[in-house]
């Protein structure tokens, strides 16, 4: 009886790993793809890292707002970040140029399927336009 709960046991540790190396492996695999397809390089995938080492999860409204603000050439080159509360109220954060990339946050926010409410908390902070102008020159020298 003993040696039969031993052998059960063992066996189920060999399922256990089992079943965590061909998860590892599984991992593995789509981690190299994503890397392999460049969405590791895109800023949607260097966001899902950030989220996934902070262990934040984001809802699908605030996805779809990020999304959003990402293919605008002006807020994608933004840092914004949003938060969904309740019945569909999304919160902007994070630092824009001028009065008008507000303007273009919260209009862009408001148009996306599912949002009732934007609130604005963003900053305005007209050196983040000469913050990536110096990294442009910087880029340049370098290159050249």
């Amino acid at each position: 009886m003993l040696r039969k709960r031993r052998d059960d046991k063992e066996s189920g540790r060999r399922e256990a790993s089992s079943g965590l190396g061909s998860r590892l492996a599984l991992g593995g695999a789509v981690a190299f793809g994503a890397l392999a397809s460049g969405f590791l390089i895109s800023r949607r995938g260097r966001r899902l890292v950030a989220d996934t080492f902070r262990g934040r999860r984001r809802t699908p409204l605030a996805d779809r707002v990020l999304d959003r603000f990402w293919e605008e050439p002006a807020l994608g080159r933004r840092r914004l970040d949003v938060e969904e509360g309740e019945d569909g109220v999304v919160e902007i954060t994070g630092s824009v140029a001028n009065d008008w990339e507000r303007s273009l946050a919260m209009q862009v926010a408001s148009a996306v399927p599912g949002v009732a409410q934007v609130r604005d908390r963003l900053v305005l902070d007209p050196s983040v336009i000469r913050r990536r102008a110096r990294s442009a020159e910087d880029l340049a020298r370098r290159r050249g």
